[in-house]
């Protein structure tokens, strides 16, 4: 199998980057519409206060399936709405 080109990874890197821009910016504007706290996400999704604050100011490292998971049975939101660039009405 061939490896990819340099402009292929630095395209493959750039949508990581933009998915998961969404991902932090949806999840705060879902769960403040939701009139939750970081602390409530948190418990909700049994994931601890200092993962949801990290992944809202997009310092969190690894953001792994089971952690997605979680925070779209708390918010109620499939994974498509948190990772939508142009979120709409929720």
């Amino acid at each position: 199998m061939a490896r990819p080109r340099k402009s292929e990874i630095q395209i493959q890197d750039h949508m990581l980057k933009d998915l998961l821009s969404a991902l932090c910016i949806n999840m705060k504007v879902i769960r403040e519409k939701r009139n939750m706290t970081q602390q409530d996400l948190a418990y909700k999704s049994k994931l601890s206060l200092s993962t949801i604050t990290a992944i809202e100011q997009r310092s969190l490292q690894n953001l792994n399936l089971s952690t997605l998971t979680a925070i779209c049975k708390a918010l109620r939101i499939s994974p498509t709405v948190l990772l939508n660039k142009k979120l709409k009405n929720i």
